[in-house]
């Protein structure tokens, strides 16, 4: 956010209220924008997959795989404890300990208590699969298996994130909300490299067909420096 923007939360909240609202509010809108790219490529349609799978599948299964655990990661750290190794943490657990009015405090904290629910499959991830190698997972040996962990579940997460910062910044700012969930994905993102992509693929498809047609070889057709079709 601007400082325009941090400077009149924090007149509205107070200090320092105001700057870890601020904060937090980047943090999960910029998660939100990372999720909404994550959707585009990888849970969209069979078609996009195809087209992923037939450009680069390995690539693209290390960039799925990546892009999810970095998700976990993340709600791990904006759901996690207010304070950790006796530091503090940019975490939603974090407000209450700064909300002076007594039923906004009451409201947020009652909010938090599901987000903890909501949240336990990616600390569990975190702590078993991601920060660390659980030994009799990795070995397969008995072990309680890793918490379901689903598109549905991280949406679900993200939205009681939502719900907390969006009641303080009603309480502050009434009748105003934030709609940090979206599936308007960047022009420059993942809908523009599949586009990429489809066009590369499909002159693939096309100067190979000529050449299996004509049984010559010309140099135009692999000239790279052409614009795909």
């Amino acid at each position: 956010m601007s400082d325009g923007e941090l400077a009149r939360n924090v007149q509205a909240m107070g200090a320092p209220l105001g700057e870890v609202y601020t904060e937090l509010f980047a943090e999960l809108t910029w998660v939100s924008l990372q999720w909404s790219e994550f959707c585009e490529l990888f849970a969209g349609s069979q078609q996009r997959l195809d087209i992923l799978n037939s450009s680069a599948s390995f690539f693209f299964w290390l960039a799925q795989r990546s892009l999810w655990y970095d998700m976990l990661l993340a709600i791990s750290r904006l759901a996690g404890p207010a304070k950790s190794m006796g530091r503090d943490n940019l975490s939603v657990q974090q407000l209450p300990f700064h909300i002076s009015d007594l039923a906004l405090k009451a409201e947020v904290e009652t909010l938090i208590e599901a987000l903890k629910v909501d949240t336990e499959f990616a600390k569990d991830w975190r702590n078993r699969h991601i920060a660390h190698r659980d030994l009799d997972l990795a070995l397969k040996r008995p072990a309680p298996p890793l918490s379901s962990a689903s598109q549905n579940s991280v949406e679900t997460a993200l939205k009681g994130l939502a719900g907390i910062l969006n009641k303080v910044q009603g309480h502050y700012f009434p009748g105003s909300s934030t709609l940090y969930m979206h599936r308007f994905g960047d022009p420059r993102g993942g809908m523009q490299l599949l586009h990429v992509l489809r066009d590369g693929l499909r002159r693939e498809e096309l100067r190979q067909q000529k050449l299996e047609a004509n049984s010559e070889y010309d140099p135009v057709d692999w000239n790279d420096d052409l614009p795909a079709v």
